[in-house]
């Protein structure tokens, strides 16, 4: 079986991830939240935020 992330990030990005889709959330819409990576934001901002990808 291989991990997801194979760079050994000890969990931090996911970390991050939760930590900013936990602001955008609290904040008052609108919100828009810029990311490269759509996939792993995208459902843990829910519909209330919108996730654009740079």
């Amino acid at each position: 079986m291989r991990m997801k992330d194979s760079g050994r990030t000890g969990g931090h990005k996911y970390a991050l991830d939760a930590i900013v889709a936990a602001t955008a959330r609290a904040a008052q819409p609108p919100v828009t939240v810029l990311t490269p990576d759509l996939d792993d934001l995208k459902p843990l901002c829910g519909k209330q935020v919108e996730v654009r990808q740079v």
